[in-house]
């Protein structure tokens, strides 16, 4: 069983925000036309369209693109990089070429999505809260989170927390589902990995570093308007 316990030290934050990462959230809270999407889609760079243009669903397309925007606007606010080239294939952790100094993670899910940056390994998940398929439980959860889950007054809320929470951590440690997600205990991760629940969705999010103060970085987070996407689409428009 994957084990990451760290110490209880937590790192000063800055202007409320955790010093070393910074998590961005954008909210699916408005209709977007055919026409916006295809704005996003014109901004993205050519292995990035590809990505979107492989999406079979439109919810995909959208989370392809505003995952990738959020990274750009996370990237010229927090390190000041305005060009990069993103690394990793369809199963491999991407990374910024030629930048093993900043490490990012994006996720989307029906209800938004998310981006994390730092100058750690880090990982994230957002999904949108739902009932839970029967028997998921026993390929997802180990033997204590199944009786957790059993006691629980809300049980599909509380498989999310913790669906989320190893997910980030199997991605920050680059593994992502092809690992088991039962070698991964929730109980285990309190020190360095940590969940929010917002309305309709919980976002998780993972370090490797024990400075990293993940709660604060989630309780901190940048929520990015629809607007403030389009801007960053136009400005990067060929």
């Amino acid at each position: 069983m994957v084990s990451l316990l760290l110490c209880k030290d937590t790192i000063s934050c800055i202007h409320g925000r955790a010093a070393v990462g910074t998590v961005y959230v954008f909210e699916y809270n408005k209709t977007i036309s055919d026409a916006e999407l295809v704005k996003l889609r014109q901004s993205l760079d050519a292995n990035r369209r590809k990505k979107f243009d492989a999406c079979r669903r439109r919810e995909d397309k959208l989370g392809c693109a505003a995952a990738y925007l959020l990274l750009c606007i996370a990237l010229r606010r927090e390190f000041g990089v305005i060009k990069f080239k993103m690394t990793g294939e369809r199963f491999e952790k991407p990374a910024l070429k030629g930048r093993d100094d900043i490490f990012f993670n994006l996720s989307h899910c029906a209800a938004g999505c998310a981006c994390i940056v730092s100058k750690n390994s880090v990982g994230i998940d957002i999904q949108e809260q739902t009932d839970i398929p029967r028997g998921t439980d026993r390929l997802v959860c180990t033997e204590r989170e199944r009786s957790v889950l059993e006691k629980s007054d809300d049980p599909a809320a509380d498989f999310i927390r913790m669906w989320t929470l190893k997910e980030a951590v199997l991605k920050m440690l680059g593994t992502g589902l092809s690992q088991d997600m039962k070698t991964v205990d929730t109980e285990e991760l309190a020190q360095n990995a940590a969940c929010r629940v917002l309305s309709g969705y919980t976002l998780a999010a993972a370090s490797e570093s024990r400075e990293e103060d993940m709660k604060a970085l989630l309780d901190n987070a940048v929520f990015i308007n629809f607007d403030e996407l389009m801007t960053e689409a136009e400005s990067r428009t060929e």
